[in-house]
């Protein structure tokens, strides 16, 4: 983790919010939205901005998640901008 975050992870929030890794290093968040009408969809949280080569791979990996997660459902990914 970066200096600045050195807060610590706690476990579990419900089960409400995965952890994005870049390289191993901690990046973000990451959460699965059930909507009506059989959507679900992924929401990416970066703390700071990624490339186009990161976001292309976290893409690929979300298809990978939402079809395991949400096999059911329409699927939509979204990168929420870093504050």
């Amino acid at each position: 983790m970066s200096e600045e975050r050195k807060t610590p992870l706690f476990p579990g929030n419900g089960g409400a919010l995965g952890y994005v890794l870049v390289d191993g290093e901690f990046r973000g968040t990451w959460k699965i939205v059930r909507q009506r009408g059989d959507r679900a969809t992924l929401t990416v949280e970066p703390f700071t901005a990624l490339s186009r080569q990161e976001t292309d791979a976290l893409a690929e990996e979300g298809e990978r998640l939402l079809a395991f997660a949400a096999a059911d459902a329409a699927r939509d990914i979204q990168f929420a901008v870093p504050a």
